[in-house]
């Protein structure tokens, strides 16, 4: 469980990276009773991932700041580190039984319930290395695919689509600030996403930041988002980052 910042009105959500500059070699146990050596720099899918997720946690930060979580080091909002008061689990009507991502989902509640959301910065988090997993979903099937695989392509999306979001985001706070149509048409015309659908999403939402939220997984499945900001390898997704972020 994560430690609790004793902020009002926030929950504790996060997970404390290792440090990126450094080659880790993790030993993740085998089905054979192996020890299979995985080096995260050169697989990708961990050590830079986790790194591209930092970096894109400053950027935020940089340019849709946050009153009550200003200096975000990461951008993890799953799994067992998370902690949330009493009154705002009861408000969002708990965590529901799913199958999978059922943490995401209750996340994705309490910003949709319009609570605000704190990350530690401190927080450390230990997950298994168990490959035999309790259910064909969940960390423990992804490590067994991980493992199982010869080589794994990781792609994220570039500075390019990242920085086209946090426009979006930027005019959907002016909307909520100003209540004004302009800002509502400026972010369809520049996400794709159809206006009465904003619109909807406005009348729904309480604040911005859950609009947003909402429409980062709309653009996450828009065809013609992906279109236009197709992919790219995890590690120039990275360097990209750093170059914006340092110069």
């Amino acid at each position: 469980m994560a430690v609790i910042d004793a902020i009002a009105n926030s929950i504790a959500i996060g997970m404390k990276p290792a440090d990126p500059e450094t080659k880790i070699i993790v030993t993740i146990p085998a089905h054979n009773e192996e020890k299979v050596i995985v080096t995260c720099l050169e697989s990708l899918f961990n050590q830079y991932s986790v790194f591209n997720q930092n970096l894109v946690a400053r950027l935020k930060a940089t340019f849709v700041p946050e009153e009550w979580d200003f200096a975000p080091n990461h951008a993890d909002n799953s799994g067992p580190s998370l902690a949330v008061r009493a009154d705002v689990y009861e408000a969002v009507g708990g965590m529901r039984p799913l199958g999978f991502c059922e943490d995401i989902a209750f996340y994705d509640s309490i910003i949709y319930g319009g609570f605000k959301v704190r990350h530690c910065p401190e927080t450390i988090v230990t997950t298994s290395s168990r490959q035999d997993p309790r259910a064909p979903w969940g960390f423990g099937a992804e490590l067994k695919t991980w493992n199982d695989e010869s080589s794994i392509i990781f792609e994220v999306e570039g500075l390019k689509a990242l920085l086209e979001r946090l426009k979006i985001y930027n005019l959907v706070e002016a909307l909520y600030l100003t209540k004004t149509q302009k800002f509502l048409e400026r972010a369809s015309f520049k996400s794709g996403l159809d206006k009465d659908q904003l619109t909807d999403y406005f009348l729904k939402y309480p604040t911005f930041n859950a609009m947003n939220l909402k429409i980062e997984k709309d653009l996450d499945e828009l065809a013609s988002w992906r279109e236009r900001f197709p992919k790219q390898n995890v590690c120039l997704a990275v360097q990209d980052l750093e170059d914006f972020l340092t110069n």
